[in-house]
């Protein structure tokens, strides 16, 4: 016959499980496990935004890689890609609208020091200004396989590169020459597409300014 003080070990840990519940919920105490999950999620999103240079060069690289891996995701993944373009883009809207001020002054700030500093920004900053100032640029440089159009309003398309519809859409995108109708036809937004001298038009990829894209031009006759 069993001795009936001695307590199996897995209803011992039950009873243990329930005194503690029963203590939690009538000291109002949070749950350990959910108050260490909030605290690992905390401390995670803190980590990361601390680890980020303050320099904007070196920022945008991190941030380059982060992105890239979530592309990645995006593309091997779909279930987490449908869950987290809205939710992300949700979030984003959420969060601009309620620090305005301080989203704009970030960017600016973010911008012009990275102006300074990145020839290749400055470069990419400079021809989108151009495109979208000048016909000319968009119609008769000899542009490679995609071609930049530009529309009077903002629109939304789905961009090839980063797989996101640009938050809110721009006037500015870079649609594919093959495209055999509007079916096929792919987008790129420009900051996937202008990523380096590479992306100038034929027989520009050596110039470094916009003031050599203009004297090329004339050599060239375009």
């Amino acid at each position: 016959m069993s001795d009936p003080s001695i307590v199996e070990p897995d209803k011992r840990l039950s009873c243990a499980k329930m005194a503690l519940r029963c203590l939690w919920r009538w000291s109002g105490l949070e749950s350990p496990i959910t108050g260490i999950t909030s605290q690992l999620r905390t401390f995670s999103l803190s980590a990361i935004a601390q680890t980020l240079s303050l320099d904007p060069v070196v920022r945008r690289r991190q941030m380059d890689k982060i992105n890239e891996r979530k592309r990645i995701k995006r593309r091997t993944d779909a279930e987490w890609a449908k869950r987290e373009r809205p939710a992300s883009r949700d979030r984003a809207a959420e969060w601009q609208a309620k620090n305005r001020e301080q989203y704009l002054e970030y960017n600016r700030k973010l911008s012009v020091d990275r102006f300074a500093q990145d020839a290749a920004y400055r470069l990419r900053k400079r021809m989108h200004d151009m495109l979208s100032r000048h016909a000319w640029a968009r119609y008769r440089l000899p542009w490679k396989s995609y071609v930049p159009v530009l529309y009077e309003k903002k629109v939304r398309r789905d961009c090839e590169g980063c797989l996101v519809s640009r938050h809110g859409g721009v006037k500015l995108w870079w649609e594919s020459k093959d495209a055999k109708d509007q079916s096929d036809q792919k987008y790129l937004c420009h900051k996937c597409y202008f990523t380096g001298p590479e992306a100038l038009p034929k027989g520009y990829e050596d110039v470094t300014t916009i003031a050599e894209v203009t004297v090329r031009r004339r050599e060239l006759g375009h």
